[in-house]
């Protein structure tokens, strides 16, 4: 196999990687597969090689390769992926359960198809547009015009207006993570949004104080891939690639979830259950006792897969499938990396006790305009600005996104309230914090990565 690359919907910063063919934007790899006579006795020798670079370079590099010239590797796939790439990581992380296994229940994230139309800023915001969408009086197409909305084989604009019956529920206004650190409100109806993902809301909505634990099945080492809500995100919360895409792992499960007022739930059908495999679940409780809870499991995860020692160690693996979690035999490193980590998710949450972000100075009329970073000032526009920010905050990453200036330009031309400057102050104090907590997080990390384990 002869790996071209050239995926498009990939970006590397230190290194141009052109696509082969002009109408094309997925990766190229040639492929020769050599069937010999007699009967097959063994799995087939794969051999593999790749190049990057320019188209030209590309082509020169197809015009001197040769079957027997030297630069093949040879290739053993795995269980389990069975990828045709070479892979040179600890054995043992194929042998640690994986995020999927852990926590059973999980969706991908909500996929609305039309943000412009199902999401907003605030109730007021989405309920205005809403209203609009349902008002049979206006005409269709100029529905379409003001929210960028067209036809398709699963949703007819002018079907679903009708379905609505020129009513505008403010009860379907729900909370929604929308990207890291930005949290909006969705209209969860049917006739607006296309993938609702309504079993995780269920667990959400149904068992106070509940999280899910956001990761993604392939991601890459640039970032963690990783974050907590306490309400349904995005599918494109951490990455607008399909590298990336999250899914929504519940902390806690209720049994039964569906069920209308007319067939009421029974007794042990409304009691959470934490989202581990039983096998596992007994296992962790084994071997942790009473440190072994809903919130350490989550803290220790979360720990772990923000962990930049544990992206790039496993950068190879990790862009295949779901993240493995490992799990150290010594109770004292669990309970560390649980500890500290869990510190980091109600960090994450804006929820860590002290958080305190920096004032508002400066007059003007709290509109947005072009953002920029002057250390240790943030300038919402020409004449307002946050102080103090610290440097990290403006290029920490979450996924493919840097969520300090992605708030800010999503927000620009639009004039905040005071909850929105309080809201924007917190999460720089969230990120603040969680940026001083990684090192040491990543730190236990390493020592797990190099301990016995479960």
């Amino acid at each position: 196999m002869l790996d071209l690359h050239g995926n498009q919907r990939q970006w590397f910063r230190d290194r141009a990687d052109e696509k082969v063919f002009p109408d094309v934007q997925s990766g190229i790899a040639i492929t020769v597969l050599i069937r010999k006579g007699g009967e097959l006795t063994r799995p087939a020798t794969l051999h593999y090689r790749e190049t990057r670079g320019t188209r030209e370079t590309k082509f020169t590099y197809l015009a001197a390769a040769t079957m027997d010239d030297g630069g093949w590797m040879p290739v053993a796939p795995r269980a389990g992926m069975l990828s045709f790439l070479p892979r040179d990581h600890d054995a043992n992380y194929d042998e640690w359960p994986s995020l999927a296994d852990l926590m059973p229940v999980s969706a991908p994230g909500v996929i609305s198809h039309r943000d412009q139309l199902a999401v907003g800023f605030g109730p007021a915001d989405l309920m205005a547009k809403i209203r609009a969408f349902a008002d049979i009086a206006i005409p269709n197409e100029e529905i379409k015009e003001r929210f960028a909305l067209e036809d398709n084989d699963r949703w007819v604009l002018a079907r679903r207006r009708r379905n609505l019956g020129g009513h505008a529920d403010e009860a379907l206004v729900k909370e929604l993570h929308f990207r890291p650190f930005d949290r909006r409100v969705i209209y969860d109806h049917t006739d607006v949004v296309g993938d609702r993902r309504e079993r995780i809301r269920a667990h959400l909505d149904r068992v106070p104080g509940n999280l899910v634990l956001i990761a993604a099945r392939r991601s890459s080492a640039e970032a963690p891939y990783a974050f907590v809500s306490r309400a349904p995100a995005t599918q494109a919360v951490m990455s607008s690639r399909t590298l990336g895409a999250a899914k929504l792992y519940p902390l806690l499960t209720i049994p039964a979830t569906g069920h209308d007022e007319l067939l009421p739930l029974a007794p042990h059908e409304q009691e959470p259950e934490l989202n581990i495999a039983p096998a596992w679940r007994e296992r962790l409780a084994r071997a942790y006792g009473p440190r072994f809870a809903p919130d350490t499991f989550v803290g220790f995860a979360y720990g772990v897969l923000t962990s930049a020692s544990f992206r790039e160690r496993f950068e190879g693996p990790l862009e295949e499938d779901h993240p493995r979690i490992p799990f150290p035999v010594d109770v004292d490193l669990f309970d560390m990396i649980a500890r500290e980590g869990l510190r980091l998710v109600r960090a994450h949450l804006g929820e860590e006790p002290g958080l305190v972000g920096p004032r508002l100075l400066g007059t003007g009329d709290l509109v947005v305009g072009e953002a920029r970073y002057e250390d240790p000032r943030l300038w919402i526009n020409a004449t307002q600005y946050l102080d103090p920010v610290p440097p990290s905050v403006w290029t920490a990453k979450v996924g493919g996104y840097a969520p300090l200036p992605l708030w800010l330009r999503n927000r620009r031309g639009r004039q905040l309230s005071m909850g929105d400057v309080r809201e924007l102050s917190t999460i720089v104090a969230s990120i603040a914090l969680g940026e001083t907590l990684k090192p040491g997080i990543d730190a236990f990390v390493q020592d797990l990565l190099e301990a016995e384990t479960l």
